[in-house]
């Protein structure tokens, strides 16, 4: 399943969606809603959040109700069927408990950083990195906004792992299972501010988290669609420039080791991983986003994720 969350017109509400064939179906439309029991109904969740963090009954609704969808052909607007131009994406998990960044972990943007800036950066032993605040995060296609005092804005496409169930040092061998599914990420970054970080002693905490800094989406991709999700093609495009190009396999540390290692702190249903960013980046050569830029991150099979640059 491809999980939506959105807004319609001028309705504040957020609504669950299924993304099928370019078009939004409200979960609990008309449409949607048509042949299913009642029973099936008090089930289905209203977001998101609702199927990570609810129950396998819940979970069950959602999934035969999708199923039923998707052997049905309905109408752009037609108790509730929208195309996904007319919709409003919401980020694809609204609450998350907590949103977990993985830096340098990509080889070949290591060397890029290493090569083009000079600077001694060591292969982790480990899996490093930082937290992206609630506040900082955005949805597909609302604007990155730069505020005056931000210089030398970054992208960073990435894939990006959602928690499905209670984590707590879990093996290598099963953190696959924990992971319900999977969404694009960009860590965009305030370069000038996170360098200055960096120079007195300390980590990525300012530059990486300035409001909207986080942009997800568009999907929710349940797990059972990625047929090999150790194998996943990252990539980002400004103005239509390709940047970024990688497979997954050039990552240091691979999604289950990172689950692994992220569960000793403990890993809840909605939790999300940022699995880094690969080699293309405007700090390895490219130019810097502007406003009026349009950064493109995708991750095929999962989405693509769309935003355009603006001044505050």
């Amino acid at each position: 399943m491809k999980l939506v969350n959105f807004q319609i017109g001028g309705d504040a509400a957020a609504r669950l969606g299924l993304a099928i064939g370019g078009r939004i179906l409200d979960v609990r439309g008309e449409s949607a809603l048509a042949g299913v029991g009642s029973g099936t109904r008090e089930l289905l969740p209203a977001s998101s959040d609702d199927y990570l963090r609810g129950s396998e009954a819940s979970r069950l609704a959602l999934r035969r109700l999708a199923d039923a969808a998707a052997r049905r052909d309905s109408d752009s607007g037609a108790g509730g069927v929208y195309r996904e131009q007319e919709v409003e994406f919401l980020p694809p998990v609204l609450r998350p408990g907590k949103v977990i960044a993985a830096g340098r972990n990509f080889h070949e943007h290591l060397t890029e950083a290493r090569e083009k800036r000079g600077v001694a950066t060591r292969t982790p032993s480990v899996p490093i990195g930082f937290i992206k605040v609630a506040s900082a995060l955005t949805a597909h296609r609302r604007p990155i906004v730069v505020p005056e005092w931000v210089e030398n804005v970054d992208y960073e496409s990435e894939l990006v792992l959602v928690i499905g169930k209670v984590a707590d040092g879990v093996k290598e061998e099963d953190a696959l299972s924990y992971i319900a599914g999977f969404t694009v990420g960009n860590d965009v970054s305030a370069r000038r501010i996170q360098f200055a970080e960096r120079e007195s002693g300390g980590g990525s905490c300012a530059g990486k988290n300035v409001r909207t800094f986080g942009p997800m989406g568009p999907y929710l991709v349940t797990a059972d669609e990625v047929p090999d999700p150790m194998r996943l093609r990252v990539w980002s495009r400004v103005n239509g420039e390709l940047r970024q190009d990688a497979l997954t396999t050039d990552m240091i540390f691979d999604i289950k080791k990172l689950v692994a290692w992220y569960s000793q702190i403990g890993l809840d249903p909605g939790d999300m991983i940022m699995s880094g960013t690969p080699a293309g980046v405007a700090i390895g050569g490219k130019g810097f986003l502007m406003p009026g830029d349009t950064v493109q991150c995708g991750v095929d099979g999962i989405g693509v994720l769309e935003n355009l640059v603006m001044r505050a």
